[in-house]
């Protein structure tokens, strides 16, 4: 069942990046404006850090009965093999879209390009550590009986590793898309690719029993949309406006690359 709703969410991911890129027919440039976005970056990366040095106790929502409808596809246990699996989805994906986007970005957009990625990294990392210390949610294997007795236990909303892949991987495939201009089957296995690793880690933290699948829906809908977003309103984008005269009328269209 888990399988076959992954599946799903496959072709949800594609067709949305698929219908929603916009074409653009040359290599574009990011406006990085360094006093402004370093110190957003470090004040965002500072809260962060203060949440986790805090640790923060958590206050435990009541477990009456187990969740129905999509969030019982749970084993409601924790289960090794899945959990091993999302953890090297999750820093492979950090550490290779990282180096991906500084390396592919082109001469004298990398420091730009990775400036954009570490902010993305920052900010979803912190909305999505304030979301689980707010909501502290059990997560799924508590309702079967197991606790650590660590805050974690109540940390099951929203899920972590599934936005910090999104973010990530919808990051790179935006700003190298906006950098590099690439042909349409590359802009395609970007786009796909980022959705397809965000359905991977997804599916693994559910049947890790880490998660339940509302929980890694909304991870992978805000961390694609904070990694898509971020690059975008950072393109540099000029405004074109465009005079036309006709025999009876004057027509006036303003146009961007947006």
């Amino acid at each position: 069942m888990v399988q076959s709703a992954a599946r799903r969410w496959i072709v949800v991911f594609a067709a949305s990046c698929l219908a929603t890129m916009p074409a653009h027919a040359s290599a574009e440039t990011l406006d990085y404006d360094l006093g402004v976005e370093l110190p957003l970056t470090l004040g965002a990366g500072g809260l962060w850090l203060g949440l986790y040095l805090a640790d923060l106790p958590a206050t435990p929502s009541p477990v009456h009965g187990r969740p129905e409808g999509i969030d019982a596809m749970s084993p409601f246990r924790q289960v090794d093999g899945p959990v091993l699996v999302s953890d090297v989805l999750l820093y492979g994906t950090l550490a290779g879209t990282a180096a991906a986007t500084t390396v592919f970005a082109g001469k004298g957009s990398r420091a730009t390009a990775f400036g954009v990625w570490a902010e993305v990294f920052v900010i979803n990392g912190t909305m999505t550590d304030i979301t689980k210390r707010a909501v502290d949610r059990p997560r799924p294997y508590v309702y079967g009986g197991m606790r650590t007795g660590e805050a974690d236990d109540y940390q099951s909303f929203y899920s972590g590793h599934t936005s910090f892949v999104a973010s990530s991987a919808f990051a790179t495939a935006r700003t190298l898309d906006v950098l590099r201009a690439p042909t349409t089957p590359v802009r395609v296995a970007l786009y796909a690719g980022a959705g397809a690793l965000t359905v991977a880690a997804g599916t693994s933290r559910v049947l890790a029993g880490k998660h339940f699948v509302s929980d890694v829906l909304v991870g992978g809908v805000i961390g694609a949309s904070t990694g898509w977003l971020i690059p975008e309103l950072h393109r540099n984008t000029e405004l074109q406006v465009r005079l036309g005269a006709g025999s009876q009328r004057v027509s006036l269209s303003v146009s961007s690359p947006l």
